[in-house]
């Protein structure tokens, strides 16, 4: 399979996993390699191997929207070959697609059944990853910053949740690495993200994208199927989210995502 690299909010990687370990004695040259994003293709700046996984680098973060193709054209030198010298054949792979809207208010769907990877701009955005892990990344904006938009989120998939659009298979990730300008390990990330809840119980994440001396939100997330209950407990499908040995709060959530993987920050 093929995927951009979720830990890389600019998205400037694919990753192209394999069943079993790669040879890393000859790669192959960049010039068997095609990755393109729509109808553009995305310059590649070198190949590695890590595991079982090919990581493709590429020039420049990808901005376009449009289907991810990864194609792998088998050369005879240097081709792909795993730990006992075993040919690997040529592929041309398929695997989610990229999504972006302009700096308004924006609609934006995925669909069921594929990773989608949504590439955040300005404005007040609904999105819908409409099932299957889906990925949603924002820019640091350059200088501006966020221009305190809000965004939606309608169906955020909890690793630990349950019911429909919920569970390891529907696990969404937010990458938030690039945005938080400033950041870093073991910084007191509670002065760039709060959570709390709006008037009609929904969670929100609000986010001080620069950790400026007093909290002051520059961007929100509002996470539209999860409802707090009067014991901060968070809902979803009319069901807990399991954390520990008991069930998700508000005061655990950024530290349960973080854990799940499914918030990165870094």
């Amino acid at each position: 399979s093929a995927a951009l690299d979720p830990q890389l909010a600019a998205l400037d990687r694919v990753v192209v996993g394999f069943n079993e370990a790669i040879s890393t004695s000859a790669l192959p040259n960049i010039s068997a390699f095609t990755v393109t994003v729509g109808s553009t293709d995305q310059a590649i700046s070198s190949v590695s191997r890590s595991g079982n996984d090919l990581l493709i680098a590429l020039t420049s973060p990808i901005s376009n929207a449009g289907e991810l193709r990864v194609l792998y054209r088998q050369e005879s030198t240097n081709a792909l070959v795993d730990l006992d010298g075993n040919a690997i054949g040529g592929s041309d792979l398929v695997f989610g697609r990229v999504i972006t809207g302009t700096n308004s208010g924006d609609t934006l769907n995925g669909a069921a059944g594929r990773v989608d990877y949504f590439l955040g701009t300005q404005g007040n955005d609904i999105l819908s990853g409409l099932g299957s892990t889906d990925t949603f990344v924002w820019p640091d904006f350059s200088t501006s910053g966020p221009q305190g938009w809000v965004q939606t989120l309608k169906d955020f998939g909890f690793k630990k949740g349950s019911g429909t659009l919920q569970g390891t298979t529907e696990a969404d990730v937010l990458d938030l690495s690039q945005l938080l300008n400033g950041y870093s390990s073991g910084d007191d990330l509670t002065a760039y993200l709060r959570l709390d809840q709006d008037t009609n119980s929904k969670l929100r994440l609000q986010i001080d994208h620069d950790a400026g001396g007093t909290f002051v939100p520059t961007a929100t997330l509002m996470f539209d199927n999860v409802t707090i209950d009067s014991s901060n407990r968070l809902v979803v499908n009319g069901q807990f989210i399991s954390h520990a040995s008991g069930n998700l709060t508000l005061t655990d959530v950024v530290s349960h995502l973080i854990a799940e993987a499914q918030l990165i920050v870094l």
